[in-house]
């Protein structure tokens, strides 16, 4: 199985993503690289890669693995590396350096966009921090070091579409005015029909494409700003997890279709206006033009799991919002409960005896 490993020129160490500088750094000899010259650097065409330009590609792997799984060997150490076969970027359990497994950036499986890393893990562990501090019942060691070192940067597979859509709805409007003269209140109520048509382009419209991350919590660390987005290079994954889409866009573009088409809607009720009420009679939405494109987002991840039951914690990668669904230490609430319980207790004891 091809592996991808890169090199600093200075002194021969590996050479990791910064999210900082969004730049290639070898935490050696501090040595800084644009992802230009890693490509150049390393004699990796950013269109093709290349097998016979690979430094390392090994082919063993375990008759008795499974299908759903692959075995790489760690270019540094030797080390037996196993990944399913979604993963395409990780680490090695033994050395902990950086593998990129190249073998799984083929044709359809080449994504032609990628929004590096903003946060490194330090800072993604800081929001973390500041946003625990609000949580007044997590169990202390939710934040605890320990738990804080499992936090992990992965870029996650997304399928981003572009569409051209007209659209149109009719809706009935309403213009009631009321006034009073003499002992008698008036009403007088207007119905007018109304129309709006709009032909609207929607760039960059985002779905999860990977079966392992859930599609709410994907959803709510968004939106990425896709101002940000940069033709994809393997040269920003070293340093982080990554996976391969395994949800197809024909399997995703109804659920991005139907955002669209809530959008769209959103836009024509949001030009009416002038009117007590309004109710919506049709809509009709006409997709005249749709290209979808394979994209990596990055995803901040930590798992915690509390009485059989696994909590998820995940950043945005590139903007830092924050989704959390959170245990509740019952440590904590029953000691709460015991010092309402105490105070409400001297409170009646005391005065009872001033009485």
């Amino acid at each position: 199985m091809a592996v991808i490993v890169y090199k600093c020129p200075n002194c021969g160490a590996e050479i990791k993503f910064n999210p900082e500088l969004q730049k290639g750094k070898c935490d050696f000899c501090l040595s800084e690289f644009t992802v230009d010259e890693i490509e150049r650097l390393n004699g990796l065409d950013n269109q093709h890669i290349n097998k016979e330009n690979l430094e390392q590609n090994y082919n063993k792997e375990w008759d008795n693995i499974g299908e759903k799984t692959r075995v790489y060997s760690c270019p540094r150490c030797g080390a037996e590396i196993v990944a399913d076969n979604t993963t395409t970027a990780t680490f090695c359990c033994y050395c902990h350096g950086p593998v990129v497994l190249s073998d799984k950036f083929n044709g359809e499986f080449k994504p032609s966009k990628v929004i590096p890393f903003k946060i490194d893990k330090d800072k993604a562990i800081e929001n973390f921090i500041n946003w625990s501090k609000k949580k007044w019942f997590l169990p202390s060691e939710f934040s605890s070091s320990k738990q804080l070192e499992k936090i992990t940067g992965i870029y996650i597979p997304f399928w981003i579409v572009d569409s051209n859509v007209t659209g149109q709805m009719s809706a009935r409007g309403k213009k009631i005015k009321t006034w009073v003269s003499g002992d008698y209140k008036y009403t007088k109520t207007d119905i007018y029909n109304i129309y709006r048509e709009a032909n609207l382009t929607f760039k960059n419209v985002p779905s999860n494409a990977s079966s392992k991350m859930d599609d709410k919590i994907m959803e709510s660390i968004e939106p990425y700003d896709s101002r940000e987005f940069k033709e994809f290079s393997i040269a920003y994954l070293p340093g982080f997890f990554s996976e391969k889409y395994d949800k197809t866009k024909d399997q995703v573009l109804p659920l991005i279709e139907s955002k669209i088409r809530l959008g769209t809607n959103d836009i024509l009720r949001n030009s009416i206006n002038g009117y007590s009420i309004v109710d919506v009679v049709g809509t009709h939405e006409n997709f005249n033009k749709t290209s979808c494109n394979y994209a990596l987002m990055p995803v901040w991840m930590m798992t915690y799991s509390l009485g059989g039951k696994n909590y998820i914690f995940a950043m945005n990668g590139q903007t830092g919002k924050v989704f959390g669904a959170l245990p509740v230490s019952k440590v904590k609430i029953f000691i709460l409960f015991l010092l309402v319980f105490i105070i409400v207790f001297l409170l009646v004891f005391i005065g009872g005896m001033t009485i």
